[in-house]
């Protein structure tokens, strides 16, 4: 087999498979055949798109090798076929043209590549063993977001049987309804060893501050324990990124605030009402330049102004898993310089006050 710059275990993966040819000439087919059948492939030829499509519905086929120009169906026709009754298939078109159009259709239909007649044998051999690493890796990505769906989908259940089991209690199950919004949080925390108790922090900062505006401390300190509660439902993958986001991450990232309210709302639980609320709004800005709505001064809870000066002192006076911490000093500057900006000027004022209040929590 012609192989290029593989591993030991590569080179067992893309061995592995059959390699389907087609071709209406049958100069070409068997010139093909001996091709990759001299470099050790198990092949099998063809000369139309209907004998192609009998062979993939009933044999398992690594790579599909067609010719672009056919009587009846045509090979764009059939890796389109091919590409949506078969995914795990990788594909290669073959032409007598040597067109950057036909190219392009066949990228965009999902080709692995593009070999133009008379085909060289070194161009066959590398056109085959890339298509064939391309299905290797392309399966492990398959089979690592089905294993994070997995995931995903039974911390849901879990979720929702907690949840269950918390509105069972009613609003007079104080106790349960505590320990169960501490377990979740618990949970975020397990899973991302870099926040430590992150959660537990945030909510004695919340509980401090929602005292100096009058509001009942105790409840908005255990609601606001699960503000990150939707990153349950957020991939590893983007959860526990040591570097910078991309843009498809980073809206991934920014879903669990509307994910966090969707799991907490609705509930008998006025609890679980005002963690609902916290859940969505924490990450929402003075000025109306945060997410998930955008919402501006006084059309943010006043929980959820208070969660946002919280959270984000926390999360900067901490190491994660993408920087180091930085100090309380250069953490307190920086907030005052995002003043009615990022920060509600009067909660940033309740909090830059009672400073060496939640710092005497922490170090507890």
């Amino acid at each position: 087999m012609f192989e290029i710059g593989l591993t030991g275990t590569e080179k067992l993966a893309l061995s592995y498979g059959r390699i389907l040819v087609v071709d209406d000439d049958p100069r070409v087919r068997l010139a093909l055949t001996r091709m990759l059948s001299d470099a050790g492939h198990d092949v099998h030829d063809v000369s139309s798109a209907r004998e192609a499509r009998h062979v993939l519905d009933h044999d398992t086929i690594a790579v599909l090798l067609s010719d672009v120009s056919m009587p009846g169906q045509t090979g764009l026709d059939l890796i389109r076929f091919a590409l949506c009754e078969h995914p795990e298939i990788a594909t290669l078109l073959i032409s007598g043209l040597e067109e950057a159009g036909i190219a392009q259709v066949g990228t965009d239909f999902g080709a692995h590549g593009y070999l133009t007649k008379p085909v060289r044998r070194s161009e066959v051999l590398i056109g085959v063993t890339n298509a064939l690493r391309r299905r290797t890796v392309e399966a492990r990505e398959r089979a690592a977001r089905q294993s994070l769906e997995r995931t995903v989908t039974r911390r849901t259940r879990a979720l929702s049987n907690a949840l269950a089991q918390l509105e069972r209690a009613g609003e007079h199950g104080d106790a349960m309804q505590a320990q169960t919004l501490l377990r979740w949080a618990q949970s975020a925390e397990y899973r991302d060893p870099g926040i430590g108790t992150h959660g537990t922090r945030v909510s004695h900062c919340c509980a401090v501050l929602g005292r100096a505006f009058g509001l009942h401390a105790e409840s908005l300190g255990l609601a606001s324990v699960v503000h990150d509660v939707g990153k349950l439902a957020i991939p590893d993958s983007i959860v526990l990124k040591t570097g910078p986001l991309t843009a498809h991450e980073r809206h991934e990232m920014q879903r669990h605030a509307d994910v966090g309210y969707e799991m907490l709302r609705d509930s008998t639980s006025s609890l679980l009402d005002l963690a609902a609320v916290i859940a969505r709004t924490h990450h929402e800005k003075f000025d109306g330049s945060g997410y998930p709505r955008g919402l501006s001064g006084a059309s943010i809870p006043l929980e959820g102004r208070i969660a946002a000066v919280a959270d984000v002192f926390d999360a900067m006076t901490c190491d994660r898993v993408y920087r180091p911490a930085w100090s309380v000093a250069k953490t307190t500057a920086w907030m005052q310089g995002e003043r009615s900006k990022h920060f509600d000027p009067s909660v940033l004022d309740a909090f830059l006050s009672s400073t060496d209040e939640i710092l005497a929590i922490r170090s507890a």
